[in-house]
């Protein structure tokens, strides 16, 4: 079945108050041509139709001020958040998921709203698309 499974080799910045989405730059399997890293690398774009499950893991490097949020994103509209944490001091690595119904030229994404008062470093650990059923 088809599956795409990429990540970032390093961090990005996500501003305070702002929606960040998260580029991978590193293709662990990509059996199906969901991903490019030189083009829309923050994507997975969906060639086979089908129910999917997408999972995401995202490190938020450590602050214990305000909150932090994780969203997927399909064909640029939110489908709402699939993490909400209101953190301690510390490295935060989450993992989350969300199914859904897909077709053809479909694409998601993940991203990330903090609230710690100033930009924090964060990194996407693995962004995947597996194909359940069609």
């Amino acid at each position: 079945p088809p599956l795409c499974s990429v990540r970032a080799s390093a961090s990005q910045s996500a501003a305070n108050g702002s929606v960040t989405a998260l580029a991978a730059d590193v293709e662990i399997f990509d059996n199906d041509a969901m991903h490019s890293t030189s083009v829309n690398p923050e994507r997975i774009t969906i060639q086979t139709a089908g129910r999917y499950r997408f999972s995401a893991r995202v490190e938020f490097a450590s602050s214990a001020s305000g909150a932090r949020e994780i969203r997927f994103y399909k064909n640029g509209s939110s489908l709402g958040a699939a993490y909400l944490m209101t953190p301690n001091a510390g490295v935060h690595v989450v993992t989350t998921y969300t199914e859904d119904a897909s077709i053809p030229g479909d694409y998601y994404h993940v991203a990330v709203v903090q609230s710690s008062g100033n930009p924090l470093a964060v990194t996407l650990r693995g962004f995947s698309a597996t194909h359940l059923s069609r």
